[in-house]
């Protein structure tokens, strides 16, 4: 408070002296009424800053429009009140039609003062005049700009000068780094801020520079104190101050020298850049006949008080500083800590904070329905694919249905026409074989006939067309009961010996080079007492066509690897020798376990081949559709449908295994049958004209 009495009693009595403005022979400045000062003084100013009228009054009510002038008090020191002084009175004197009044407003509660008294023009420094023009509170236009008339340019007019004792050693600005220095207030161009710029070009900080930093109100008479009585060791005091002081002759000449001196732009000793000095400000208050007026009359004020004004004035050098010190309208950027940033840009981070939430959320609904929609893409993909999966095996089943019905067709058509002349044949070897006994009774004239090699070849060969004929004959009965639908009679068969004929009737199949190639081995096929019920020939045509597979398998994949000898093994397993059964994990789990006897014994016939490892479409498909898994250019594709049927026919199962080290197993299960007296294996092979060639050895390779 001490620090804003001391200026406003200076004013008052540079006011009231008489080497004030107005001295004799001048207007007069005669104080307002007080019922006047009272009503028109606003609430908070000292009486230093009310409204006085700067011409006398003429005795009755003064009617002149107000004309109403603020001072920051940044301003008020002896010499610079003097000086605005007198410059307010020449206007006063120019422009008599306005009733004057003066207000001054402390710089530290400036906007706000100015927001509450609002007043016409105001004089400030040019740092508040800058600051001013930025604010988006005050609407204000600099009009004018102040100029001493030792400067070069009005935008180059005023600056500071750092001052030590002459007996001081020191010489440059380096050398103060660490010292005490004394100030006026902080936020005038020139007086701190001009000083702190110097010494931020210089690089140093200026926060950091000198070691105490003592701010006071004025530059004269506070500061020249504490430097000239050593309690500071150096002051920053505004350009041309000093010449000011021992002009007047308020301080020895000498006593003080300036550290850092600048040369040109000024003709007074100053250690800084240099800037616009005083400006005058016009508020949005004013109006334009007001600023017209005091606008020209400034102007033409030329040289007064040692002072001319200019007008476009660019304040871009002081902006530049502020920008440079983060002072004035930049001293938000002294403090970026996060609770500083945040409580300048609140709302700015509120509002962005909100628009990235939405985006999250937005992000979030997006991928929520991106997986919504890809999870019912996905399914219906997946139901795509198995109707399609599903059409396939419908559409390969009814294939083999289709090839079936065909097989089924032509094999009694087949059947049909073959049969008229396989029983020709036979009739054409009965007439042999009763015109060859004739021919021999008259050869040898009604006695016994002798030995003849030939005639027992011929035979053998008649023996063996009737037996073939009678094969193909019972064949073609078989063919054409299937395609009547009728039911077939079963007998006990040995299933050794029928297992033993698949076998050579699959190597007779082979080509030489093929026979040469893989190996055929049959086990157990000499159990005799192994019998199941069924039909020996149909047994026989399932034997072949599985061993065929086998076969046919292995040969490929023994092809495709390049290395390696195929293998079939057909193998007879009787319930009676269990330790020679083998456990494969195959076995149909309604075939394990139950009663002991003959009524739930098993007899097992397993065929296994090398080859590759089977894929599990592979045996999906040898499991259910009971195609072939190969094509065969010279089949029909049907080989296992047939043996199916066979199957069936018997009750019997047939499973489908991986084979350890590649390839197939497959295991026929047949419900072993009570033996009867006389049974055999029921096979035309099996009449009085077999031709010794039955299945009896233990294994058979090739």
């Amino acid at each position: 408070m001490s620090r804003r009495i001391l200026p406003l009693l200076l004013l008052l009595l540079v006011i009231l002296s008489p080497a004030g403005p107005f001295r004799a022979g001048e207007p007069a400045a005669v104080p307002v009424s007080s019922a006047e000062s009272a009503s028109t003084a606003p609430d908070g100013l000292s009486a230093a800053s009310q409204p006085f009228a700067m011409t006398p009054s003429r005795g009755g009510p003064d009617t002149r429009p107000v004309l109403s002038v603020a001072v920051i008090d940044t301003l008020i020191n002896p010499f610079d009140t003097r000086a605005l002084e007198s410059t307010i009175g020449k206007l006063g004197e120019l422009l008599p039609q306005y009733r004057w009044q003066l207000s001054v407003l402390p710089a530290v509660e400036s906007e706000e003062a100015l927001l509450r008294v609002r007043p016409d023009f105001l004089l400030a420094p040019s740092g508040f005049a800058a600051f001013t023009q930025l604010s988006d509170k005050i609407s204000a236009v600099k009009i004018a700009t102040r100029r001493t008339v030792l400067a070069e340019s009005a935008e180059r007019s005023v600056g500071a000068a750092f001052v030590v004792r002459s007996d001081r050693p020191w010489r440059s600005l380096s050398e103060l780094k660490g010292r005490s220095a004394a100030t006026g207030l902080p936020d005038t161009v020139e007086g701190w801020l001009a000083a702190a710029g110097e010494i931020s070009r210089a690089g140093f900080d200026p926060d950091e520079f000198f070691a105490t930093l003592s701010i006071r109100s004025n530059a004269y008479p506070d500061v020249f104190s504490e430097v000239l009585s050593g309690a500071t060791d150096v002051g920053i005091i505004p350009a041309c101050l000093l010449e000011t002081v021992e002009a007047e002759g308020l301080a020895a000449p000498g006593r003080l020298r300036v550290i850092h001196e600048r040369e040109g732009g000024l003709a007074c000793r100053h250690s800084t850049d240099l800037y616009p000095g005083i400006g005058l400000i016009a508020l949005s208050g004013a109006s334009e006949e007001k600023v017209r007026d005091v606008l020209g009359a400034l102007l033409s004020l030329h040289g007064f008080e040692g002072f001319e004004w200019f007008t476009n004035v660019s304040d871009a050098r002081v902006l530049r500083l502020f920008e440079e010190l983060r002072a004035g309208p930049w001293a938000h950027l002294r403090d970026m800590s996060p609770m500083a940033v945040f409580s300048r840009y609140k709302h700015e981070i509120l509002l962005l904070l909100a628009g990235v939430l939405l985006l999250v959320l937005n992000e979030l609904r997006l991928h929520a329905l991106v997986r919504r929609r890809t999870a019912d893409l996905r399914a219906a993909l997946e139901a795509n694919l198995k109707s399609e999966a599903e059409a396939a095996d419908a559409r390969q089943r009814l294939a083999g249905l289709e090839r079936r019905s065909v097989v089924h067709q032509m094999s009694g058509m087949v059947a049909h026409e073959v049969s008229a002349p396989i029983g020709a044949i036979r009739a054409y070897t009965a007439v042999l074989r009763l015109l060859l006994g004739r021919a021999r009774k008259a050869e040898a004239g009604g006695s016994a006939p002798a030995a003849d090699p030939a005639g027992e070849r011929l035979d053998v060969a008649l023996s063996g067309i009737e037996h073939e004929a009678a094969k193909i004959a019972g064949i073609i009965d078989r063919v054409r009961s299937y395609a009547r639908a009728g039911t077939r009679q079963h007998q006990p068969v040995a299933v050794g010996p029928v297992l033993s004929r698949g076998l050579r009737a699959a190597r007779a199949e082979l080509t030489e080079e093929n026979r040469a190639r893989i190996t055929l081995e049959l086990e157990g096929a000499d159990r005799t007492d192994a019998l199941v019920t069924g039909d020996a020939l149909e047994l026989e045509v399932l034997f072949l066509n599985l061993i065929r597979n086998a076969a046919s398998a292995a040969l490929n994949a023994a092809e495709r690897k390049g290395s390696g000898k195929p293998v079939v093994i057909a193998r007879l397993e009787a319930p009676e020798n269990p330790g020679k059964m083998e456990k494969t994990g195959d076995e149909d789990p309604r075939e394990a376990g139950g009663s002991s006897g003959a009524a739930s014994a098993r007899i097992h016939v397993i065929i296994e081949n090398t080859g590759e490892e089977m894929t599990d479409d592979a045996m999906a498909r040898l499991a259910s559709l009971g195609d072939a898994i190969v094509p065969s250019p010279t089949g029909l594709g049907i080989g296992l449908g047939i043996c199916r049927g066979i199957i069936e026919g018997h009750g019997a199962s047939m499973k489908f295994a991986r084979r350890p080290g590649g390839g197939v197993r497959v295991r026929v299960t047949f419900p072993a049958a009570q033996p009867e007296a006389g049974a055999s294996d029921s096979s035309p092979e099996s009449d009085g004209h077999n031709d010794g060639r039955r299945a009896g050895s233990e294994k058979e390779k090739s």
